[in-house]
Formats: C-alpha cells, sequence, structure tokens
C-alpha cells in the first residue's frame, strides 16, 4: 500500500511515524521545491509532504484516510505505548 499524506510539520510527523509507530525511514528527498519523507515497512509506504497543489490544483494528501492492522495480541502493547507517548 501507498498513501501520500500532507504535512504542515514534516519533523513532528517523521517523529510519530518512526518514533511511536516505529515505521522506518526509507527516504527523504527535496526536489523540485517539495520536502518529503517516506516512511514505510513491509508492505506500507506512507509518503509525508509539506502542503502543495498538484495536478489540477489538487491536493491529494489532505483528504486522504487510510487504516492499518495489528493482530489482536498485539492491540494492548499498541495502546499503552500510544498512551506513553500521550496520545
Amino acid at each position: 500500500m501507498r498513501s501520500s499524506l500532507e504535512q504542515n510539520d514534516l519533523v513532528a510527523a517523521e517523529k510519530f511515524y518512526a518514533e511511536v509507530l516505529g515505521f522506518p525511514v526509507v527516504e527523504r528527498w527535496h526536489r523540485n521545491g517539495e520536502d518529503g519523507v517516506g516512511d514505510g515497512g513491509d508492505r506500507t509506504r506512507i509518503g509525508l509532504w509539506r502542503p502543495q497543489l498538484g495536478l489540477g490544483e489538487g491536493r491529494g494528501g489532505v483528504h486522504f484516510h487510510y487504516a492499518m492492522g495489528l493482530p489482536a495480541e498485539a492491540y494492548d502493547g499498541v495502546v499503552e505505548r500510544l498512551r506513553s507517548y500521550g496520545i
């Protein structure tokens, strides 16, 4: 799965996905005035970028929804980890 999410604060977003959720950072880029971070795991890539207009003046990452799954036995540990970060 590939998803792109618009972020006002790339540093905070990278910290959340990498530190809190444990996604490895696989790429950072700055090209054509665009800054971004690619986080991902075995089957997931999440592109984080600053607000910008794309094709047809669209903002693709601002209205995107996605879901992540985890095994039922991991649920309590994940909730505890999120709470330890104040989430």
